[in-house]
């Protein structure tokens, strides 16, 4: 059924089971720019892609109240954007600016780059938290030319469980707030939990 709805009717799935509610996650919603958190505090952390996943830098601002505010980029390389149009409004993310895409078959680190150096630049940042799977050289040129620290977060379980029960108390309690980025929204929407025996 899922697969008739988005390949017949264009009618684009969440998660069958999802783990945050849309209901919880609209109401984290809070209206605030890129320009009015300049100077802020927070810790940055990157994702890289190399052709069919996305690649996404966020910034997450803590709050003296104890809550957290989110600001991501995003981007896809063309080839996958024009092929999969069908999955997910990848187009009109793109004319809207909240995705950035790159020519070609491969992400191209250059924009990603230039994106992390800016927001060194215009946001006070503590640390950059990155998965070492293909960011490790990039991170480090940016370190080294920001003299930020950074650490690494490898996406294996055990290191992403307690970060995970975090956002998940903060977005029930609505104290993880979201500007209404629509690929977060998106993405936030596909995440299931799986249990594993112990």
């Amino acid at each position: 059924l899922a697969d008739f709805k988005m390949y017949r009717l264009n009618v684009w799935q969440r998660s069958a089971s999802p783990w945050i509610r849309m209901t919880d996650w609209k109401a984290c919603y809070e209206e605030y720019t890129e320009e009015e958190m300049a100077g802020e505090d927070c810790v940055l952390s990157i994702d890289l892609s190399k052709t069919r996943d996305m690649t996404c830098l966020s910034a997450v601002f803590p709050r003296e109240d104890g809550e957290f505010r989110i600001l991501s980029k995003f981007w896809l390389p063309r080839e996958i954007v024009d092929a999969n149009s069908h999955l997910a409004p990848f187009q009109e993310w793109e004319h809207s600016k909240v995705l950035t895409v790159t020519e070609g078959n491969v992400i191209d680190y250059v924009p990603v780059e230039a994106a992390m150096l800016a927001w060194c630049k215009k946001f006070n940042v503590l640390s950059l938290v990155y998965d070492p799977t293909f960011a490790n050289e990039l991170t480090q040129r940016v370190c080294d030319e920001t003299g930020k620290e950074r650490f690494e977060y490898p996406q294996k379980p055990v290191v992403m469980g307690p970060g995970c029960d975090e956002f998940e108390r903060a977005v029930l309690a609505h104290q993880f707030h979201h500007n209404g980025n629509p690929i977060l929204t998106w993405q936030v929407g596909h995440v299931q939990v799986k249990v594993i025996p112990m």
